[in-house]
């Protein structure tokens, strides 16, 4: 499994919108794809008994339909593509479709998250960036060290965890780790 950590300065991070859009494949497994600045970053999927896989994608091409391109692959060794099918301005109501050649095409809807980040708290892309692919103990210190607080463990199994965490009460974020790896940062209702 394949696990990057992408990292770019606090400023550039903090100035764009995220958009998720999620989609489910017939075999029990279900993908959430994330885009910051309207470029796709990586494609998290969960299997039905909580497994979790995360694909980092890079930009391909522009298709013959005017439609932006993502590869990737899943477990290095099965290749995933996405389609965004918004035209390269992923947000709210838009779809994409991503292939995986074990399983074929599968359409996914996405909606807006960047926006909903209170005045003065880290957005959900900024903590993703910061944890996607590190250990737990490295996301935990990096966690303590931006005034987050642990509110408690939400689900644990032999695949991984997941923890809650928050800056506000009102802003909390659930950090997923396939085995002792952060494998996606989202968003939780208070």
């Amino acid at each position: 499994m394949a696990f990057c950590v992408l990292s770019a300065p606090l400023a550039a991070q903090t100035t764009g919108t995220e958009v998720s859009c999620t989609g489910e494949v017939p075999n029990g497994w279900a993908y959430a794809a994330h885009a910051l600045e309207d470029r796709f970053l990586h494609i998290v999927w969960t299997g039905p008994t909580g497994q979790v896989r995360v694909s980092p994608l890079v930009f391909l091409s522009t298709n013959a339909e005017g439609f932006p391109v993502f590869g990737g692959t899943l477990q290095d060794t099965i290749p995933v593509t996405l389609v965004d099918l918004s035209g390269g301005a992923p947000g709210t109501g838009t779809e994409v479709v991503v292939h995986s050649e074990a399983h074929g095409w599968f359409p996914g809807s996405c909606r807006g998250i960047g926006s909903e980040t209170p005045e003065g708290l880290l957005s959900v892309a900024v903590i993703r960036q910061n944890l996607l692919g590190v250990r737990d103990t490295t996301a935990t210190n990096w966690l303590r060290r931006n005034e987050f607080t642990l509110v408690g463990t939400v689900s644990h199994s032999g695949e991984g965890k997941s923890e809650r965490w928050q800056q506000d009460p009102s802003y909390p974020v659930e950090v997923i780790y396939s085995g002792n790896i952060v494998s996606d940062v989202v968003a939780v209702a208070p």
